[in-house]
């Protein structure tokens, strides 16, 4: 029979592992050129946790809020960057601040999940809106159909077919 002493140090030494593991593959990259004091490896936990934390708080998988952030020390304006389209997210530092790491962090990966999870449907949302407040007309739609993308009215106010680019699109 194992005491209570092996449970908790087995229990503690999965725990260690877990967390060891799970820091590796949060990807935080860092920049530090000018060499600054940075606590790595509790950075890549801190995005973990981060990570776990805004997929608890919206009820999603932590899969789908996961991603790489890179760190950049040195910087005199703090700020973060969401680049959305190329999945590259970055934090500005002046210095090496848990707190406003943590807190850009949550910024950024919120706006990752949103975009992963709610850009295209929030999109559609809008033009069914705007279609709803300026509905096309039958002649616009047989248009766009038979023709392709519209240019903008022409003087008459008539929509016209835009110029073929005599490609295709794969779909």
């Amino acid at each position: 029979m194992r005491s209570i002493r092996d449970v908790t140090n087995r229990l503690a030494r999965y725990c260690t592992f877990g967390l060891l593991a799970s820091s590796l593959h949060a990807q935080v990259t860092i920049q530090n050129p000018q060499h600054l004091e940075i606590p790595e490896q509790r950075a890549q936990v801190l995005h973990n946790i981060v990570c776990r934390v805004v997929a608890e708080e919206f009820h999603m998988r932590e899969s789908n809020v996961q991603g790489p952030v890179t760190v950049v020390l040195g910087e005199r304006q703090e700020h973060i960057v969401a680049d959305e389209f190329n999945g590259v997210y970055t934090i500005y530092l002046e210095h090496w601040d848990e707190t406003t790491f943590a807190s850009s962090d949550v910024r950024l990966t919120i706006l990752r999940m949103a975009f992963r999870n709610h850009s295209e449907q929030m999109a559609r949302e809008v033009i069914r809106r705007v279609d709803l407040l300026f509905p096309l007309s039958a002649d616009r739609l047989r248009t766009t159909s038979k023709h392709g993308p519209l240019a903008p009215p022409n003087q008459a106010g008539n929509f016209v077919s835009a110029p073929s680019t005599g490609r295709t699109r794969k779909q």
